[in-house]
């Protein structure tokens, strides 16, 4: 029993000089090393630096922006893909994806290009939005046997996941309802 008073009393001691006095005074030497110590200001990494460009041509990166935009515009007061920036974080994952899927979008991105290079004269990134529709014709058709089908049906569910997984979408769907706890998860853009 006196084993344990002697423990208690121990403990108590921190918590009676703090009730007494509350917290101890600085010494000389603590205050001129308080004054001393710069406060560093911590930006987020999202606001300093620009993503770097890891898998696609600048052709392939302005088509899939393109192709991005036109997939998941903005709607209702929530951003597009491209505010979001949604095919800076898929030329980042596509790039560290196992290799069917890297080829599966160079190659549809390629294709995408040189079908509106041969139909209209111009790169997908540069064509108007009536073009553009009819060129994204096999999306709306399941059965399609067309080369681009597979690339955008798979370009189509990560384009939305990327948008709608993204801060600046998060935060606009924050304002128009309650947050959530969820409203804390999202993907940053790795530079």
């Amino acid at each position: 029993m006196k084993r344990r008073s002697l423990l208690q009393s121990i403990v108590a001691i921190p918590a009676v000089a703090a009730g007494a006095g509350g917290v101890a005074p600085e010494t000389p030497r603590e205050a001129q090393i308080n004054a001393e110590t710069p406060i560093t200001p911590v930006i987020p990494p999202v606001d300093t630096s620009q993503s770097v460009r890891r898998t696609f041509t600048p052709d392939q990166f302005y088509a899939l922006t393109r192709l991005a935009d036109l997939l998941v515009p903005p709607y209702n007061g929530l951003p597009c893909a491209s505010d979001c920036g949604a095919a800076d974080f898929l030329d980042f994952l596509i790039g560290a994806s196992p290799q069917p899927r890297p080829d599966l979008y160079r190659n549809g991105l390629d294709l995408l290009n040189r079908t509106s290079q041969s139909k209209f004269g111009q790169t997908f990134a540069n064509i108007n939005l009536q073009q553009a529709t009819s060129l994204l014709a096999p999306l709306q058709d399941l059965t399609s046997n067309d080369a681009l089908a597979p690339f955008l049906r798979t370009a189509k569910s990560d384009v939305l996941r990327a948008t709608v997984n993204s801060r600046p979408y998060i935060d606009a769907v924050a304002q128009t309802r309650r947050p959530r706890n969820a409203s804390q998860y999202f993907w940053y853009p790795i530079s």
